[in-house]
């Protein structure tokens, strides 16, 4: 297999022998060819060993996403060889009610930079690499034949398009539809496929919302609910009474609409307005047998950090204000350069502050769906925290 060759420096060539996935454009030494962006490539150590092969981009930090280690393989087989054992794996770990899900999690089932999600009979494929879109046509082509979709969503967009160079789309190949309802644990979503965060839902989020739904009794408060999978829940759960707070219309609008279509819709009370403002001095009617914190992401780049931190302080300082005596918080982050250390950090700044005595039950992750790789820590972006807050 004749590919363009990349050349590692010896700084470089160590992380990538430990089989690291990202190799960064200071970690490249020289080239022997000229490849274009999203095009597989020879990686070689170096003294010249070949490393494996990977998708270089000229224009990205992560100059080579790797796919494999060792020797070359032919591309259109190993690409369908990693989804398959992708499907494989989640006929083993997708419960039963559940047509919503994560097919193909990057670097997580070694495919780095392809997402895809499972909504009914829909495909959304986000792409995060240039070579999802050099290889879009063979995409579409593997997954027809694997998963059968009736049509699969492509979407690109944001900062990371921006530093991929790939081109800003959210195009349909076969008939699609913007709204489609979905199915988890039994209840029932309507998903946004085109504009909705994400790919239209948090699906990292399912086993969460199970957790949620066993705890629930009383009084419930769901801040930053985007489209009410936690309210749901809560309310299914046995909770008397439910709070969501959200800032966006359109997913307060989503968010009625899911309370109505699971009988919910007498339980649950949605306040639209900003969390940082309607959490510390709002009237949301006093305490609650549980609160759940689940913010967007405070810190999508290393530099947005330190003002994350004080957001995630605030808000956890805020919520635990909220809890009962003898209740529970749910706190979680999504944001990828936070990790877990920090985020506890945070949480224990904000117990401390507040003066309340609070306990770590749990530590969790996104669902079994949403699998990181062991060589690559980074892709355990979300961080869940069950509390027990006391007096």
């Amino acid at each position: 297999m004749d590919l363009p060759k990349v050349f590692l420096t010896s700084g470089g060539t160590e992380p990538a022998s430990r089989r690291h996935p990202w190799i960064y454009s200071g970690a490249v030494g020289g080239m022997d060819g000229e490849p274009e962006d999203g095009e597989l490539v020879a990686v070689h150590k170096a003294k010249g060993d070949l490393l494996g092969i990977g998708f270089y981009n000229g224009r990205s930090d992560i100059r080579v996403r790797m796919l494999k280690f060792g020797p070359a393989e032919d591309l259109p087989g190993l690409l369908r060889a990693r989804i398959r054992r992708a499907i494989s794996l989640r006929s083993a770990v997708v419960p039963s009610e559940t047509d919503m899900f994560r097919v193909v999690n990057s670097e997580g089932d070694g495919l780095p930079g392809l997402v895809v999600d499972r909504y009914g009979p829909y495909l959304v494929v986000g792409m995060l690499a240039k070579w999802t879109e050099r290889h879009q046509g063979l995409l579409v082509d593997l997954l027809r034949e694997e998963l059968s979709p009736k049509a699969i969503f492509f979407r690109a967009g944001g900062k990371v398009a921006e530093q991929e160079g790939l081109s800003p789309r959210a195009e349909w190949v076969g008939p699609g539809e913007r709204y489609v309802w979905g199915k988890e644990y039994g209840h029932k979503f309507k998903i946004d496929l085109e504009k909705g965060q994400k790919t239209g839902f948090f699906l990292d989020q399912r086993e969460n919302r199970r957790l949620v739904e066993g705890l629930s009794g009383g009084r419930v408060l769901d801040v930053f609910g985007y489209t009410g999978a936690f309210s749901v829940y809560a309310a299914s759960g046995g909770a008397e009474r439910v709070v969501m707070v959200e800032a966006s219309s359109e997913a307060v609008e989503l968010a009625r609409e899911n309370l109505r279509a699971n009988g919910m819709e007498g339980i649950c009370e949605v306040v639209e307005g900003d969390a940082f403002e309607v959490l510390p001095g709002g009237d949301l009617g006093g305490s609650y047998d549980l609160v759940v914190l689940d913010p967007p992401a405070l810190a999508k780049a290393r530099s947005a950090v330190p003002r994350a931190l004080k957001a995630y302080r605030a808000l956890n300082r805020w919520a635990m204000r909220r809890v009962a005596e003898g209740g529970f918080l749910l706190s979680c982050s999504c944001s990828p350069h936070l990790d877990r250390r920090r985020l506890q950090e945070a949480i224990f700044t904000a117990a401390l502050e507040v003066g309340r005595d609070v306990q770590v039950l749990a530590v969790r992750g996104a669902g079994p769906d949403h699998p990181f790789h062991i060589f690559h820590p980074e892709g355990e972006y979300l961080k869940v925290f069950l509390l027990a807050v006391g007096r």
